[in-house]
């Protein structure tokens, strides 16, 4: 029982983590983290990425 359980939580991890769920979340951090700061080019350059990844 526990290793069809296993199985199926590794598949599902699998699905979760895509390139796409990668990318968002990077991009939720910078952002996240650029407004702690006062500094204005941190901003600039998480909107540069955020064009570029088209997200």
């Amino acid at each position: 029982m526990s290793t069809i359980l296993l199985a199926i939580l590794k598949t599902l991890l699998t699905k979760l983590v895509t390139e796409k769920v990668l990318i968002s979340v990077f991009l939720h951090v910078a952002e996240f983290l650029t407004k702690k700061t006062t500094n204005t080019l941190d901003d600039k350059l998480v909107e540069e990425v955020k064009k570029a990844l088209n997200a």
